[in-house]
């Protein structure tokens, strides 16, 4: 299994992150335009990339992360996870399902490769990304499994966008929103991390 973790700017994350997995040898970096994450994977041996792109991309950056990649599973672990020391041991993969950390650690997903058809890259800023996928993986038959064993380390709402163009959190998931309500019309697309009081702006 492949572990593609993306950094910009959050190689202490990044570090606490890589901590928690036994094995490096499974991981992969994308340094989404980070020279400092660069330069710890290199020191480290941990396979990464370095991207010159200044505002961040997830879902490119993740895409890359898989073109580099070529294990049978992907494993798409946020840089702010922190994984149980039993998470590989207790992992019971199967063929027909894909399996994400909602709804605490929603942005981590674990897909067979075969099954993956990329992250939309129309998606931009914070959010979206992970439900477009789900919901698309969904729609194709694969099952949807949720794993535990894993917790992200608390930050700020400033750490989330302040490497997108516009750091308004809201702003940059209410355009996502809309995005995702126009290309899936028949789903229920309202990550579980939107408050309820923001799903009113949409109605």
């Amino acid at each position: 299994m492949d572990i593609i973790i993306t950094c910009k700017d959050r190689l202490l994350h990044l570090k606490k992150c890589i901590a928690t997995i036994k094995d490096k040898s499974k991981i992969f970096v994308v340094c989404y335009g980070d020279e400092m994450a660069f330069r710890y994977c290199r020191e480290n041996k941990i396979r990464s990339c370095l991207t010159a792109a200044k505002d961040f991309h997830l879902s490119k950056a993740r895409n890359l992360g898989v073109a580099e990649t070529n294990e049978e599973w992907i494993f798409f672990c946020d840089a702010d996870t922190l994984l149980d020391p039993t998470f590989f041991s207790n992992l019971d993969l199967k063929d027909g399902n894909y399996y994400t950390g909602e709804p605490d650690c929603s942005g981590n997903c674990i897909v067979k490769r075969s099954d993956f058809m990329g992250y939309d890259e129309n998606i931009k800023g914070y959010g979206g990304e992970d439900v477009d996928l789900y919901i698309s993986l969904t729609r194709k038959g694969i099952q949807k499994n949720f794993i535990k064993l894993m917790r992200y380390i608390p930050h700020s709402d400033f750490d989330r966008t302040k490497n997108y163009g516009n750091n308004k959190k809201w702003e940059q998931q209410r355009k996502n929103i809309i995005y995702l309500m126009s290309k899936h019309p028949h789903e229920f697309i309202f990550p579980q991390y939107v408050p309820n009081e923001m799903k009113l702006l949409f109605v």
